[in-house]
């Protein structure tokens, strides 16, 4: 019951910073690590392209690794210079769409939540 509770915030809060949110994740404040192939299985599917194409078929687990083979290798990792903040996979489509997935830390393992964003930087889908 409290990660329902504390997801529920967590994607509340992101809804209400949505267009600062991505400027921030874009800001110098974050670093575009690699993203660790721990979390790149080798039968991941093709980056999404398209906000249409999202959702994609049900994950499995909240892992990472689920995510990245349901869809794709995002287009870059963003992980925070400071201690302080948290990482998000990032998904850049060609339609100008957004993928936002909210993970936590680089040592983290599972996903917290999915954002898509329009170009205007609102929020569009939740996972």
């Amino acid at each position: 019951m409290r990660i329902a509770v504390a997801v529920a915030l967590l994607l509340l809060s992101l809804s209400v910073r949505s267009a600062s949110l991505i400027a921030e994740v874009e800001s110098d404040l974050y670093q575009r690590p690699p993203v660790p192939e721990r979390w790149i299985p080798a039968d991941h599917a093709a980056v999404i392209n398209s906000a249409r194409e999202y959702p994609r078929e049900p994950l499995r687990s909240i892992e990472i690794a689920d995510f990245v083979r349901v869809y794709g290798v995002p287009t870059y990792l963003a992980s925070p210079r400071s201690n302080k903040g948290y990482s998000f996979l990032v998904y850049e489509m060609a339609d100008g769409f957004k993928l936002l997935v909210h993970i936590g830390s680089v040592e983290n393992s599972m996903l917290l939540a999915a954002q898509l964003y329009s170009r205007a930087g609102n929020p569009k889908g939740r996972f």
